[in-house]
């Protein structure tokens, strides 16, 4: 009768500490998650992810830092990243493999990153404007009037496959690199660019040609931009829980815009005096704005083809907005 006794309380014991430990309250520390997270990222996109020689940089990093500190897990880099990180593919390679567990900069929806498991929500997008010369601006009204100029954009952004194939529609032609699209827009062979704001505003500013340019009121298009995991990786479903929890914390998101925007000014701060490429010398002179780009919260769900209404968001993304995201907490 004491052993049953025993055995009927043992097994009441295991089943409170199950249920205790399931809805948290028997857990004073989140340890379940026992791996750090190996990162990587897009080879050179500032801010989203550029890996140095030594290190990765990304305007998601320290907001992420912080929010796995809660269970413990490092965010870590590559110790040999000079063998990997001469191209993207490589990159995702191996991240598919399960060699490197975390992946910064992915886009829904385009076959580059197929494979990896994307963590929504996207907290912040990448907006993508129309460039010109200074003394040009404005002088692109609307959707209409880029059938009859030309545009180009460089192959160095890494645009997902819907705004590919809508720059493709009205007929953007792709150069290499964003030094090949400015000299082809100071020397009229073109009459706009199509690129990422931030991007381009740091890759102007390296080249000295930041004060001549001027952009779009507003976006053309905006790509959400994921953090992303290896598809074979331990524990897959916890860590996407536990980054998709942080996510949608509105800090968090509060956080990588400030570190876009730091990122940004201290790169136009850091190139200033540079001297520009001779095809832009000629251009007379105009100071270049500081960098304080809003992140605003309108609806982006109402699609116009005018480039001052702009915020066309991609139609094939069923996941919230980092706006959606902000009015739903």
């Amino acid at each position: 009768m004491k052993k049953l006794i025993f055995m009927i309380l043992m097994s009441l014991m295991l089943f409170c500490n199950a249920s205790a430990a399931e809805d948290g309250r028997f857990i004073e520390k989140i340890n379940y998650l026992d791996k750090n997270l190996v990162a990587v990222g897009l080879p050179d996109y500032p801010p989203f992810s550029v890996m140095g020689e030594r290190e990765l940089k990304s305007a998601f990093l320290k907001p992420l830092y912080k929010a796995m500190q809660k269970y413990g897990v490092k965010v870590e880099y590559p110790k040999n990243i000079k063998d990997d990180f001469q191209t993207i593919k490589m990159l995702l390679i191996n991240t598919r493999a399960g060699t490197y567990q975390l992946f910064i900069g992915a886009n829904s929806d385009t076959k580059l990153f197929t494979g990896l498991e994307l963590v929504y929500p996207a907290v912040v997008t990448n907006p993508i404007h129309l460039i010109t010369l200074a003394e040009k601006q404005g002088q692109i009204k609307s959707f209409s009037d880029l059938e009859k100029l030309k545009g180009v954009a460089s192959r160095s952004e890494y645009f997902s496959d819907f705004v590919t194939r809508k720059l493709k529609e009205i007929n953007v032609n792709f150069v290499d690199t964003p030094y090949d699209a400015y000299e082809q827009l100071f020397k009229g062979d073109v009459d706009y660019i199509m690129g990422g704001l931030y991007y381009n505003k740091i890759m102007a500013s390296r080249l000295g040609v930041g004060r001549y340019l001027a952009y779009s009121k507003n976006p053309l298009y905006k790509i959400p931009v994921f953090l992303a995991l290896s598809p074979v990786m331990p524990k897959l479903t916890e860590y996407q829980k536990a980054i998709h929890e942080a996510l949608l914390n509105p800090e968090f998101a509060k956080s990588v815009k400030e570190e876009i925007v730091r990122i940004v000014e201290e790169e136009i701060t850091a190139n200033d005096g540079i001297v520009p490429p001779s095809f832009a010398q000629y251009q007379t002179e105009k100071e270049e704005e500081k960098f304080d780009e809003e992140f605003d919260e309108e609806d982006n769900n109402d699609v116009e083809n005018n480039l001052n209404s702009g915020h066309i968001v991609e139609k094939e993304v069923h996941q919230r907005t980092m706006e959606e995201v902000l009015e739903g907490l």
